[in-house]
């Protein structure tokens, strides 16, 4: 709630030794946290951090997308290649998960936008979109 609410650095307080211990839940919320407020570089340093080995099935989906909110935030094509891997494994259990991911790959696939704002703008307003 703290970070929907957009108190990123209270979100961070309280997560921050649950991300030192390298628990793979408070390392994806820190990640979104830093992503909301633009520390993109800093998102993409905790991400590679991350235990692939902690990833449990209940975990792939929100990773990816995870993955693929970075890899659109830097525009970096081997990070939206990984990521669109990660997207492709993850099962269609929903229509909700279904176009979540269709439009995360979607968005990975082009490279840039007629849209003249900046890519991080355009990942921003999709993290705030309704849910």
């Amino acid at each position: 709630m703290l970070i929907e609410r957009g108190e990123i650095q209270e979100a961070e307080a309280i997560l921050s030794e649950a991300v030192t211990r390298g628990e793979p839940v408070a390392q994806l919320l820190a990640i979104d946290a830093r992503l909301r407020s633009g520390r993109i570089d800093s998102a993409y340093e905790l991400l590679q951090s991350i235990d692939q080995g902690g990833i449990t099935g209940r975990l792939r989906y929100p990773y990816a997308v995870t993955y693929a909110h970075i890899a659109a935030a830097t525009g970096d094509d081997k990070l939206k290649s990984r990521a669109a891997e990660l997207l492709r494994e993850i099962p269609s259990v929903g229509t909700c998960v279904a176009t979540e991911v269709n439009g995360l790959l979607n968005a990975l696939a082009e490279n840039g936008s007629s849209d003249s704002r900046p890519r991080w703008a355009l990942v921003r307003d999709f993290l705030k979109r309704p849910k």
